[in-house]
């Protein structure tokens, strides 16, 4: 892999970076450095046969040389195909062509700079080039680039215009994302996602949860998070096949009972037990059951699924409803809590707030049920995962939002759905003027539907935590109040930049202003 480099030269710089590596570090040591290993033994032979030069090792990611732009793309699209099945390990990269200079063992020069901005930019799986690098590759037939705009980079003087390379063919544009004809607006969705093609971020999440259901016991989890922050979306996206298959060890073990008592709020224990017979009869690997809807029935059930090396999970959305409905009382929630510890059984369950506070009593409260729960906060989105959703769908559609990511994450913030709504707005603005998004129209617009959605949040708040919110929007903080202000945070409402905190949303600040 040595080879003797000349000290000046332009050369094509590609650089590589593991998403989520800093997550999985905290995690699981060893699993962090069995991925790092992987990508060596993937990427190393890959760059040989590209004639590269592997320059540095970066803790979870590399700094490679190449003498052509080709080799230097095809190495990173061959590498990235190798480890698309590989849910563990998702590289982002990026690569320019400019000027470098080698020296003491790492490349050193404005063209080393941008390779790394780009991959910075870049959203996982996904390889970022400069407009130089396509210039230099465009004749090759059987590769295709989307321009997501101009981006202006730390370090460089001038607005760089940086491209997504694909393989050109069926992967192209991945069956994932093609699902859409071109100018369908990818955004409009408003209700629970139940197509994978169209679930975005989340990976932080999903791997701390599958590895709780990875264990030799599966352990449950409460799922909280703000009202449209996803929940529903969520437990839909674990009901998957291919998502399972992604982060199981044993997918074909593990059986997955998805509940919606949403309308369901005047039930009984006994409809619960026939609803959940019902639901067994509909899954892809119909489970037809023949027992009474008693505790006893259903006990022998779940044995009888369990005995058979089954891992049942149930996922209730809307929790509440059982919850709080008198009728399901504390011995209820005790023989819950026996069927998982007498057999391999997990609940996940999704609510706006923690379980205990859903009690239709302080006596079901004190249930030991509610302590088998492992805590996952649903949260806002990670900065990567907020980019992908714009980027990713806007341009499968025709008309790429990337180069807006400034103005819609000032808008949207990186709240999943009030960044669905702004990216809606842009992307039915650009359907009418492809040449430029107007931004009165578009926060015009984007006020009249964020606008009623906001009064919901400032209804829900606590006295502290809008005072906080009235504080930071005119950016005179008084008196920290520090609980409230954690509180807001984890809602998502509350951002922090460079250790300073911000109200998640320039209309949202607009609001709280208004509002006094």
């Amino acid at each position: 892999m040595e080879r003797a480099v000349p000290q000046h030269q332009l050369a094509a710089i590609l650089f590589t970076d593991m998403v989520g590596y800093t997550e999985v570090m905290e995690q699981d040591e060893q699993l962090a450095r069995r991925l790092v290993l992987r990508q060596r033994e993937v990427l190393f032979p890959c760059v040989e046969r590209h004639s590269g030069t592997v320059i540095r090792e970066l803790g979870d990611g590399f700094l490679v040389m190449f003498g052509s732009t080709v080799e230097a793309v095809r190495c990173a699209l061959d590498t990235q195909a190798a480890l698309k099945d590989e849910h563990r390990l998702a590289l982002r990269m990026g690569i320019h062509l400019g000027d470098v200079v080698l020296g003491e063992g790492s490349l050193q020069g404005l063209g080393v700079n941008v390779a790394a901005r780009l991959q910075a930019l870049a959203t996982p799986r996904s390889i970022y080039i400069s407009a130089d690098v396509w210039r230099q590759i465009k004749s090759q037939v059987d590769l295709t680039a989307t321009s997501l705009g101009f981006y202006s980079l730390k370090g460089v003087s001038e607005p760089i215009e940086v491209y997504e390379v694909k393989a050109r063919g069926p992967d192209a544009l991945p069956a994932l994302r093609a699902h859409r004809r071109a100018g369908q607006n990818p955004y409009l969705n408003r209700v629970a996602v139940r197509d994978r093609r169209d679930f975005f971020g989340r990976t932080r999440e999903l791997t701390r949860l599958f590895h709780r259901l990875n264990a030799s016991l599966p352990q449950s989890i409460s799922i909280v998070g703000e009202r449209r922050i996803g929940k529903s979306s969520f437990l839909h996206h674990l009901t998957d096949p291919d998502t399972q298959r992604l982060y199981l060890n044993d997918p074909q073990r593990y059986l997955f009972l998805l509940l919606d008592l949403q309308e369901r709020r005047q039930t009984t224990v006994e409809n619960f037990f026939r609803f959940v017979y019902d639901e067994l009869a509909k899954i892809s690997n119909p489970v037809h059951v023949d027992q009474p809807a008693t505790y006893e029935g259903f006990r022998s059930m779940v044995a009888s699924l369990t005995q058979g090396h089954q891992r049942l999970v149930f996922l209730l959305d809307e929790f509440e409803i059982i919850g709080t409905n008198p009728k399901f009382d504390r011995a209820f929630f005790d023989f819950l809590r026996g069927l998982a510890n007498n057999n391999d059984v997990a609940y996940l369950i999704a609510s706006g707030v923690h379980l205990q506070r859903l009690c239709a009593s302080g006596k079901i409260a004190s249930s030991p049920f509610f302590n088998i729960f492992w805590h996952l906060p649903l949260g806002p989105f990670q900065v990567e995962e907020a980019r992908t959703l714009i980027a990713e769908p806007s341009a499968a559609a025709g008309y790429p939002l990337a180069s807006y990511t400034d103005v819609l994450l000032d808008v949207g913030g990186f709240f999943p759905f009030f960044l669905q709504i702004a990216c809606s707005v842009a992307f039915e603005l650009l359907l009418e003027t492809p040449e430029r998004l107007n931004e009165d129209s578009f926060m015009e617009t984007c006020w009249d539907e964020m606008q009623p959605h906001f009064a919901f949040i400032w209804q829900s708040l606590s006295d502290d935590e809008r005072t906080v919110c009235r504080e930071l929007a005119t950016a005179s903080p008084g008196k920290p109040r520090s609980p409230a202000l954690r509180e807001i945070k984890r809602k998502g409402y509350v951002v922090e930049e460079t250790g300073q905190p911000r109200l998640f949303s320039r209309l949202f600040m607009e609001f709280v202003q208004q509002a006094g």
